[in-house]
């Protein structure tokens, strides 16, 4: 392959990791939507069943993510191949160390973010729980109750 076409590719490696971890990303935060409107109050055979289906979706996704960094990882080394035979223009300098630099450091940070957002989400799902609706709180604050219409009329 060529130097261009090496780089070509890394623009769509690139693109497709960053959609990738973007969809990673809304699956969380639909997940813990569904988790605070409804799965918190379900039952435990619903929450298991959630989860295994949320498990297998995850799972697809982070091999997909293992996918495009390992397809990345190739053309860094391709790269690297045309580097000491031929040289690499500056453009394509900058760009090999980029992707070995702070792209590999960036790489590390999605890990961690997606090893916490699993963490959260399996905490939220099966022991964070509710002790009180905050609606039906906030209703009580607003809404006077009848003893309190009933003494405001003895004074």
């Amino acid at each position: 392959m060529s130097e261009a076409e090496i780089l070509e590719q890394l623009q769509m490696v690139r693109t497709n990791i960053g959609f990738v971890a973007s969809e990673i990303i809304a699956v969380h935060f639909a997940l813990i939507v569904g988790i605070f409107y409804f799965l918190n109050h379900a039952r435990l055979p619903l929450k298991v069943g959630s989860f295994v289906v949320y498990a297998f979706g995850y799972a697809g996704l982070l091999g997909l993510y293992i996918w495009e960094t390992a397809h990345l990882s190739g053309l860094v080394q391709n790269l690297l191949a045309i580097k000491e035979s031929a040289g690499l223009a500056p453009a394509s300098e900058y760009i090999l160390s980029w992707t070995m630099g702070a792209g590999a450091i960036m790489d590390l940070l999605a890990w961690i973010a997606f090893g916490l957002m699993f963490a959260v989400v399996t905490y939220l799902l099966f022991f964070y729980h509710v002790g009180t609706n905050p609606s039906d709180e906030t209703q009580k604050r607003i809404a006077p109750t009848t003893e309190t219409i009933e003494h405001s009329g003895t004074n």
